[in-house]
């Protein structure tokens, strides 16, 4: 019967690892249940997440890529080294066994096509079990953050509260806009 003690406590902490994987799945579908593969963004892949953040200087400086996946699945990265300065930054948690991840991705983006100071940094989370899900405390997904153009934080967004993402960005991006001398 001892033995029944020693064996049942790992299972305790794996238990209450379970229910947030299942919030997670139920949230956003089986892994590999989503059609169409790869985010359908045309996304950048690999790439130094530096790079897209500085070349906001110059009035003759390219314009940042509409949408930057910053990391490989899982992998840390310095979100704050990814904003750039003078636009409003959405950063898309995501994975790629996320459908409702995909799903907001489109609505968001169809809100934000035609505004260039609106950009878009993906990071991809994994299975959720990852160093990067744990170095920005990344629960259930979708999970968007918005950044105004200062890069200072203005909006977690998650589950379906991040259906609002694209109205929430255009409206961060009027504020700074009205607000700038």
């Amino acid at each position: 019967m001892a033995g029944d003690v020693t064996d049942s406590s790992p299972r305790v902490t794996r238990s209450s690892l379970v229910l947030p994987l299942l919030v997670v799945l139920a949230c956003c579908g089986p892994r590999g249940g989503g059609a169409g593969g790869g985010g359908g963004t045309g996304t950048a892949s690999g790439g130094d997440a530096a790079a897209g953040s500085d070349g906001a200087g110059g009035a003759d400086a390219a314009p940042p890529p509409k949408v930057l996946q910053l990391n490989a699945e899982g992998e840390v990265v310095d979100l704050q080294a990814a904003l750039v300065p003078g636009y409003v930054v959405i950063v898309d948690f995501w994975a790629e066994w996320c459908g409702a991840c995909k799903v907001m991705e489109e609505k968001f983006m169809a809100a934000i096509a035609d505004e260039p100071r609106v950009i878009v940094r993906k990071i991809d989370v994994g299975d959720g079990d990852t160093p990067v899900a744990e170095q920005y405390d990344i629960g259930p997904l979708p999970h968007i953050r918005i950044y105004d153009t200062r890069g200072e934080l203005k909006y977690v967004l998650q589950n379906n509260n991040a259906l609002e993402t694209g109205e929430k960005a255009l409206e961060v991006l009027r504020a700074d806009t009205a607000a700038a001398p």
